[in-house]
């Protein structure tokens, strides 16, 4: 049987740009780069000219709505546009604050019971124990080192199944997972 699990491993990084990219050009009919999509702008080149969560006194919020919400946009008014397929299927409306459902339009999808199937969490990755942790990890973009890692969840709602990191406007990083979203942000 595994031993506890740490909430925080490493150290806090220090912010290092990567300097002398040529910027992405933006989509004439999306939101500006950074806020337009699941991969970051309309290029999907999931680069971000913000930063991110340094790893100092970090926090994670969940919202758990039975379903993934993988694709994470910003609209103008820097709220969460997702939609998400699962149990609830709909096209969301979320506070980045404090993850909080501000709209719902409830879309067509998949019932309840092919969910809750035997197995139904095992071609995801992690197995299907619900004490298998999950971490938001940060790797030194130069030596590929481990920085820090916060944990985010245990079992097979917090998988990410792929999704991608949104960046948004305050630098709080985003995230779809199996149960619904989870965010990221520094405390300072």
């Amino acid at each position: 049987m595994p031993g506890p699990v740490a909430d925080f491993l490493g150290a806090p990084a220090t912010a290092q740009p990567v300097t002398g990219v040529p910027a992405v050009p933006g989509h004439p009919w999306l939101a500006a780069n950074g806020d337009s999509g699941i991969h970051g702008d309309g290029w999907m080149s999931d680069t971000y000219t913000r930063p991110g969560p340094l790893g100092n006194d970090t926090r994670v919020d969940s919202l758990l709505l039975g379903s993934e919400c993988g694709s994470i946009a910003f609209d103008h008014a820097g709220r969460i546009i997702s939609n998400c397929p699962g149990l609830n299927p709909g096209l969301y409306l979320i506070d980045p604050a404090g993850l909080k459902v501000l709209g719902h339009y409830p879309l067509s999808g998949r019932g309840a019971g092919e969910f809750l199937k035997p197995g139904a969490f095992s071609n995801f990755g992690g197995g299907s124990d619900l004490t298998d942790p999950w971490y938001w990890t940060t790797l030194d973009f130069r030596s590929g080192n481990l920085v820090w890692q916060r944990r985010s969840g245990s079992g097979p709602l917090y998988n990410n199944n792929y999704a991608g990191i949104a960046l948004g406007p305050d630098g709080t990083a985003y995230l779809g997972v199996l149960g619904g979203l989870i965010s990221l942000r520094d405390g300072r």
